[in-house]
């Protein structure tokens, strides 16, 4: 069966190239998508929203599988540009299109094929875990098909957007790209952080929890079906951290990886800790929009505390798998050395710290300062206006 629906699959990107071929393209279509085209987000999203509003010689359509974004995507756009995937319309702006903007790889706009489309990859992170074949269970095993596939499709891909020189090394390694592919530009999500301008984007937040005491939990995912393990103390007592929480007015919310399913649901499915908010996409679709609202950030190696720097407010960090991390997934930058802020592993020192933080947020300031000039070449908060004048540049306006 699954042969079956392979070659189904083969033979109708076959019939789309064709198709393809007919149809003259019009460099002003630009096509925008979220992961697997089913989030709206990211660095696509903010390019999107910037486009809509600031640029009249292009045409961005967003393209989605996923219908109930439609009413998000046109209100925060302001905007009609937005298509459901599944159906003729979509298929037509495809042949259109001369660009294709995506945040992580091929299976943004998967079923549509993109060899003959200026394809930008606008990336969302800064690499400090490894990437593709720079992880260590890759290199010991060797890639599988679906990884394979996508690593090749990075050459077909007319650029990569990146924050720094630093970074467009580090992307040249792990994909195989020539760094003269890869623009160190900025990513569009940062553009407001850096301009101070936070707006009202997520119009389903709680306005009365954000204006009190806020603590962000970003953890990032795990490898070989390990789950995170949420307050990975052995002093760990949720009673005792919920009271602390509410009798100082401060909300936690907590916000997993995607992929990390059900796990954030089940910890706290009997709703004893109210203190606890689940922050999934459902509730806040889009994390930049949500980190100015923030006051302490917690993470582990999720590179979402890159772009809290920018900000400059406390982070804490929790590698409480440290060793068992670096081996199955590795680092591609020296992970002492560029996480700018204490490492806790016991929930007293958890407890004191978020207090001395809110006593004194310099702390770990000149080290925070030190992590965002290194790895932002640009904090003028015009990332989507480069980018811009570079699609500018390829559509030949």
């Amino acid at each position: 069966m699954k042969k079956l629906i392979r070659s189904l699959k083969i033979l109708l990107e076959l019939i789309i190239k064709m198709f393809e071929k007919l149809v003259p393209t019009n460099e002003k279509v630009v096509l925008f998508s979220g992961i697997k085209s089913r989030t709206y987000s990211d660095n696509t999203m903010h390019l999107f929203l910037y486009m809509n509003e600031h640029v009249t010689d292009f045409s961005p359509i967003w393209v989605t599988k996923k219908r109930s974004l439609i009413p998000l995507i046109k209100s925060t756009s302001k905007s009609n540009n937005v298509v459901y995937a599944y159906n003729l319309k979509a298929l037509w702006y495809y042949f259109r299109a001369k660009f294709m903007i995506i945040t992580h790889n091929s299976n943004d706009f998967r079923g549509f094929p993109i060899e003959n489309k200026e394809v930008i990859n606008l990336w969302h992170g800064i690499p400090l875990k490894s990437l593709r074949n720079k992880v260590k269970k890759f290199k010991a095993k060797g890639l599988n098909e679906e990884n394979s596939r996508l690593l090749s499709d990075y050459k077909k891909y007319s650029c990569l957007i990146s924050n720094s020189d630093e970074e467009s090394e580090i992307l040249e390694k792990c994909f195989g790209v020539d760094i003269k592919d890869i623009y160190p530009l900025g990513m569009p999500r940062n553009d407001n952080l850096f301009k101070k301008k936070f707006n009202s984007l997520n119009k389903s937040y709680n306005s009365e929890i954000l204006n009190d005491k806020v603590i962000l939990y970003a953890p990032t995912y795990r490898e070989d079906e390990d789950q995170v393990e949420l307050f990975p103390f052995l002093d760990r007592n949720l009673v005792e951290l919920h009271e602390f929480l509410e009798v100082n007015n401060i909300w936690l919310l907590i916000r997993g990886h995607g992929f990390d399913g059900d796990i954030y649901q089940l910890f706290n499915s009997d709703n004893k800790f109210p203190r606890f908010i689940f922050a999934d996409q459902n509730t806040f679709f889009d994390t930049n929009t949500l980190l100015p609202y923030v006051d302490i950030l917690i993470t582990d190696y999720s590179s979402i505390f890159f772009d809290y720097t920018i900000l400059d407010r406390p982070i804490i960090f929790m590698p409480y798998d440290l060793e068992q991390y670096r081996k199955i997934r590795g680092f591609m930058l020296n992970y002492e050395e560029v996480t700018p802020g204490p490492k806790i592993y016991t929930q007293k020192d958890f407890i004191e710290t978020i207090q001395r933080y809110f006593d004194d947020p310099t702390w770990f300031g000149d080290k925070r300062k030190e992590v965002r000039d290194r790895f932002f070449k640009f904090q003028d908060g015009n990332a989507c206006e480069r980018i811009y004048n570079l699609m500018k540049e390829k559509a030949g306006f």
